[in-house]
């Protein structure tokens, strides 16, 4: 079973990521290390964000020609691409950059699953101890009844 990525602990890549594919206006996708380079982040990391989110990011269906790598692009940006562009037609009318109510939308997302993350782990953390507690009272309650001496 493939583990999945924490949104707490990947925001940075992944804002970085969404605001870069979301407005780019000449490339709708770029391959991980040309875009680790634009943004100057470490290759490695960015394509395990990558290829870890695929309901955000999509990778391209092929390697590309000159680099041999495989391109991603935000899904959302592939969702509402216009069809009726001609086939020769540059990027920018192809795939339109988001809109700012669009990579806003893009950008909650990120956050409130890092605060659902944190919440869940914080409620973790909680319950643990109360149940550790309760534990610990129980074996007191427990030691005190064995040990006591008997009847009056």
């Amino acid at each position: 079973m493939e583990r999945r990525l924490s949104y707490s602990k990947h925001a940075d890549y992944l804002i970085a990521a969404i605001s870069h594919l979301a407005e780019n206006k000449h490339h709708w996708s770029r391959t991980i290390d040309k875009m680790a380079h634009e943004l100057g982040l470490e290759p490695k990391q960015l394509g395990g964000v990558l290829k870890g989110f695929p309901g955000l990011f999509r990778r391209s269906s092929k390697k590309g020609e000159k680099t041999g790598e495989y391109a991603y692009g935000l899904q959302m940006r592939w969702a509402l691409r216009n069809r009726d562009a001609a086939h020769d037609a540059p990027p920018s009318e192809k795939y339109p950059t988001l809109s700012v109510q669009q990579t806003r939308l893009l950008m909650e997302f990120v956050m409130h699953s890092v605060e659902s993350e944190q919440n869940s782990r914080t409620a973790w953390v909680s319950n643990s101890f109360s149940t550790l507690a309760a534990i610990i009272a129980a074996t007191a309650a427990i030691y005190v009844a064995w040990t006591a001496p008997a009847g009056p």
